[in-house]
């Protein structure tokens, strides 16, 4: 369903107070993107944030508006879009770069 490119990368294990799996920002980003094979609404997802302060997160995708989102330190989120076109890209921005990780994606 989701090609996570290059930006985006899956991580092994647990991070925090996700316990599965999860995916995150690779390295030093602050910002990527992940492709639906064919277009999909991105409905709903949870963050968590791994830092040590709030993190600002904008989820772009096209024909909707962005959907920017603060998240505290140490602290886990679900985070609706209100989106209501299907994309076939999702951009990530984190203030905190890998340190917040996603979990829990529903899509449509």
């Amino acid at each position: 369903v989701i090609d996570w490119g290059t930006t985006v990368r899956e991580l092994s294990g647990p991070c925090g107070l996700i316990t599965t799996k999860s995916v995150s920002l690779d390295g030093g980003l602050t910002s990527g993107s992940f492709t639906f094979i064919s277009p999909k609404k991105l409905v709903s997802l949870q963050a968590y944030n791994g830092g040590s302060v709030p993190s600002t997160l904008t989820f772009t995708c096209a024909d909707n508006p962005d959907k920017v989102f603060s998240v505290p330190n140490k602290q886990i989120v679900t985070i609706a879009t209100d989106w209501t076109n299907p994309c076939t890209s999702v951009t990530i921005q984190s203030s905190n770069g890998n340190f917040t990780n996603y979990d829990n994606l529903v899509v449509e």
